[in-house]
């Protein structure tokens, strides 16, 4: 199993150009790094930078690869809301 950890928290303080640059880039960095039949696990925390990516890597082929991981630490109120909505949306891809 690969690890992707790919940021782009900082996407919403882009330019309209520079998003796009960025959402573009997410295919090949995938292409790069993965192949068709290798597993993908995605840490995913539920904010949203990750939820960005998950949603864009399930509009790729990569989507039938994808593992997704949430640890909910107990730390705040939201985490036990976080878990159900992750464990909601992996039964609906």
């Amino acid at each position: 199993y690969i690890f992707i950890n790919y940021n782009i928290s900082y996407i919403s303080f882009l330019s309209q150009k520079k998003m796009q640059k960025t959402i573009d880039s997410i295919l090949p960095f995938l292409e790069k790094y993965y192949t068709k039949d290798e597993p993908i696990i995605l840490a995913c925390s539920a904010g949203p930078d990750s939820m960005f990516l998950l949603y864009k890597i399930l509009e790729t082929e990569y989507k039938k690869n994808l593992v997704v991981c949430y640890f909910n630490h107990k730390t705040r109120v939201e985490t036990d809301i976080e878990e159900e909505f992750l464990e909601n949306l992996a039964k609906k891809v």
